[in-house]
């Protein structure tokens, strides 16, 4: 069995524009109420364009192991399947964090161009509060 996302209308796509997915399907397992998860193997995130509108699992699932009444797949003639999907964009805005105290003292610090980017490091120049320096690294 295999088991694909379609991208609809890829047409209103513009040229070289992409649709990065992070996904994984899953059967629920009607023995036990639990979900089996499925994923594809290598990258996280995964491209739609005009020129690939499917993606998926080309093997999901053998028919011998969905028949297979100690796997609980099928709950008489029907199975529950389901798809998580996480989009994310593909061009990233730079933006501002913004901290405030809510003391009396109230200082405010901006961090220009703050990500959560984890191979950038962001840090905040240092600041006086309560007697001693701080910072954000």
């Amino acid at each position: 069995m295999s088991l694909y996302l379609v991208i609809d209308e890829p047409n209103k796509l513009g040229r070289g524009e992409r649709i990065l997915v992070d996904y994984k399907f899953f059967v629920l397992n009607n023995n036990d109420k639990t979900y089996v998860i499925f994923k594809e193997k290598g990258k996280e995130l995964r491209a739609f364009s005009r020129g690939v509108t499917r993606r998926g699992l080309l093997k999901f699932l053998s028919l011998d192991s969905f028949n297979d009444p100690k796997n609980g797949y099928r709950d008489r003639d029907s199975c529950t399947i389901g798809a998580e999907l996480l989009v994310s964009k593909p061009t990233r805005k730079k933006a501002t964090l913004t901290i405030k105290n809510p003391s009396p003292n109230e200082i405010t610090l901006n961090i220009q161009r703050f990500c959560t980017s984890k191979s950038s490091v962001q840090s905040s120049e240092a600041f006086p509060l309560e007697g001693r320096d701080w910072y954000i690294p």
